[in-house]
């Protein structure tokens, strides 16, 4: 039993890890940008300023419109660096 509770963490472990390496390589190689305003929400937004909401409801496209980029200026961090602020 203990075996099977080790394996099925092991494959746990290897599937986050997966989706962490997508995610580097979509924030790197695809131009994507990603913030994170509290814990469980992201919002993305892509090469072509399409802005996505994430959370454990569900993703919502916000679109490219004024909302959506106010929604963006928002999400960034009161201690964030001025090169974060784009």
């Amino acid at each position: 039993m203990k075996l099977a509770k080790l394996l099925s963490a092991k494959a746990a472990d290897v599937r986050r890890s997966k989706a962490i390496g997508i995610q580097h390589r979509v924030e790197t190689h695809g131009r994507w940008r990603v913030r994170q305003p509290e814990p469980g929400v992201w919002i993305w937004r892509s090469p072509h300023d399409a802005h996505y909401l994430i959370s454990n409801a569900g993703t919502y496209n916000l679109g490219d419109g004024p909302f959506a980029r106010r929604v963006w200026r928002a999400a960034v961090p009161p201690d964030a660096a001025p090169s974060q602020t784009e």
